[in-house]
């Protein structure tokens, strides 16, 4: 993939648009049909971390074939050395792992109560706003942690 100082989301787009079945698995995470083998099912995981590019073939792959098959090198996994040296530091996480956690029970407490409501078929509207509303918040928290 030779293109002159090429950003990596848009390494990562062009990666993408090569793979059949591409499904969004997260912030910055994909699941496809790997191309270096006969693949029914997505078994190619993608991950964009800081400054790269994770691939791994779950059906056991070496990247290396991966990228054979759509035409891509290594080095394209990774940002242009010209570009975006002075790109910020990736900001400090919101909240400490201890207040993380302490959001986490919460809303995983309402989610349960919210649950048990569903399956006694007592739970009103408003409760099962709120467990959408709590599966939201352990959803932010999960990529607060893992971003």
């Amino acid at each position: 993939m030779k293109q002159s100082t090429q950003t990596l989301d848009w390494k990562t787009e062009c990666l993408l648009e090569r793979l059949d079945k591409v499904k969004n698995t997260g912030l910055n995470k994909w699941l496809a049909c790997c191309p270096a083998h006969s693949d029914k099912h997505p078994s190619l995981g993608i991950k964009q971390i800081d400054d790269k590019i994770i691939i791994h073939c779950f059906a056991g792959c070496h990247y290396a074939d991966v990228l054979a098959a759509i035409g891509f090198e290594a080095s394209d996994l990774f940002p242009d050395k010209t570009t975006n040296f002075y790109r910020p530091k990736k900001p400090a996480p919101k909240f400490n792992k201890s207040e993380l956690f302490d959001l986490l029970v919460i809303e995983a407490v309402i989610l349960a109560l919210c649950f048990q409501a569903i399956n006694n078929k007592v739970a009103s509207e408003v409760d099962c706003k709120r467990a959408e509303k709590a599966f939201e918040a352990i959803m932010r928290l999960h990529s607060e942690v893992y971003r």
